[in-house]
């Protein structure tokens, strides 16, 4: 299916063959020119097993399915380096949503084309339907939204993936769904061969630090993002803290720790709405929330001088910025510094 929609060179490459990609065993490594002694002087596996093994079970998918990349920022630009011909492939984007789709499409010499989201930060079905071209490869859709917080209808997304049918691509940005109460639209890529979910362990995980994301979709199109990325996209440390982290790991307690976090935020947003200069505290699932103050660039600047560092989101909606939920120490220091 999606051949059609490749870049010709893409589909024609042959990749490079790194040397551990070739699997080979052996009591004696001397085919990569690593150095014989050193604390980390082995080359990384392409595709570590253990992380494999880790989030296909967690995700729930098979591990063909799954792309793994310095977080979920080389998917994206490894999806516009496979798709989008510089100087006549576009992408289309849902403002206000993520920056790195744009500046990535920018990077790869591709056209940008907004349809914004409606009123509610929700999807516009139709206008998207009636900008898509020949010239178009991909739509990205960030749900839960980034800088908005809150989910697009689920039955907007279907619908929009079932009138595109396999004329382009549909790429779901899940980074913060851990913290909603959505289902995955990882259970739709059954149904829906042109369909691409970003995932990340950055966000709920607390794993920011390893840089380590995830695309998931069906496996010929994932051996093609296999075949443009970098030859050891992972490094062994992020293995080892990987493999760590997840021997410890405990879908039980995770959870709990998620919906205590979601108690913290929901208290830190009652307190907000009492302040005098928030007009509007938007609905969030997510670990941040989108505040419209009354003067947001004075109040920027007023909690940046006291240390605290908060998101400008004024160039995408008007006195607006981003506040991710801290401790609830942290949350009251901001609190302290509102009117």
């Amino acid at each position: 299916m999606f051949e059609k929609l490749l870049r010709p060179k893409i589909l024609k490459l042959k990749a490079y063959e790194s040397a551990r990609s070739l699997n080979l065993t052996a009591d004696h490594f001397l085919d990569a020119n690593e150095n014989f002694d050193g604390p980390y002087n082995r080359y990384p596996q392409p595709r570590p097993e253990s992380i494999l093994n880790a989030l296909s079970d967690y995700y729930e998918t098979s591990k063909e399915s799954i792309f793994l990349g310095r977080g979920s920022d080389e998917a994206i630009d490894t999806l516009m380096r496979c798709f989008c011909e510089p100087g006549s492939s576009s992408i289309l984007i849902t403002p206000p949503t993520y920056g790195m789709y744009e500046v990535s499409a920018e990077i790869q010499g591709a056209f940008v084309k907004k349809v914004p989201l409606d009123l509610d930060f929700d999807l516009n079905v139709n206008p998207v339907l009636q900008s898509i071209d020949p010239s178009t490869k991909m739509i990205f859709l960030c749900s839960p939204n980034n800088p908005t917080g809150n989910v697009l209808t689920r039955d907007r997304v279907l619908s929009l993936l079932d009138r595109i049918k396999q004329d382009v691509l549909v790429v779901i940005d899940e980074a913060y769904i851990e913290f909603s109460q959505e289902e995955s639209f990882v259970k739709e890529l059954k149904n829906f061969e042109n369909l691409i979910v970003l995932r990340t362990v950055s966000k709920a995980f607390g794993l920011a630090g390893l840089r380590l994301g995830v695309a998931i979709s069906n496996p010929e199109l994932i051996a093609v993002m296999n075949k443009v990325r970098a030859p050891y996209p992972i490094a062994q440390p992020v293995v080892e803290a990987f493999e760590k982290f997840w021997a410890e790991f405990n879908p039980e307690s995770f959870q709990t720790s998620i919906n205590e976090y979601m108690k913290l935020k929901n208290l830190f947003v009652d307190k907000l709405k009492q302040k005098q200069e928030v007009l509007r505290v938007y609905p969030s699932q997510t670990n941040f929330v989108l505040v419209e103050f009354k003067d947001a660039t004075q109040v920027f600047e007023r909690l940046k001088s006291k240390g605290l560092l908060v998101r400008d989101q004024q160039s995408k909606i008007k006195n607006a910025l981003r506040i991710t939920v801290g401790s609830a120490e942290q949350n009251q220091l901001i609190l302290k510094e509102l009117v």
